[in-house]
């Protein structure tokens, strides 16, 4: 018997980063994978993110950025 697999689409996440410490105040898939077994470990993964650079000391307050996640098999 003949299993098909679907590949998981590449996710969009918005992570909003505190401008003192670089550490992320909040993070969201604005889409899914699709599938809930795989966005669960994305999205806690991007809480373990820091920025870091001397352009943060210009920032008057906390910055979010927008990006898609490519996955790769």
């Amino acid at each position: 018997i003949a299993t098909q697999f679907s590949a998981p689409r590449n996710p969009i996440a918005s992570i909003k980063f505190d401008h003192k410490t670089g550490m992320v105040l909040s993070a969201k898939l604005e889409r899914s994978t699709g599938y809930p077994n795989v966005d669960g470990p994305i999205l806690t993964s991007l809480y373990g993110w820091i920025v870091s650079g001397n352009k943060l000391a210009e920032l008057k307050g906390p910055f979010t950025i927008r990006m898609t996640i490519t996955l790769v098999r």
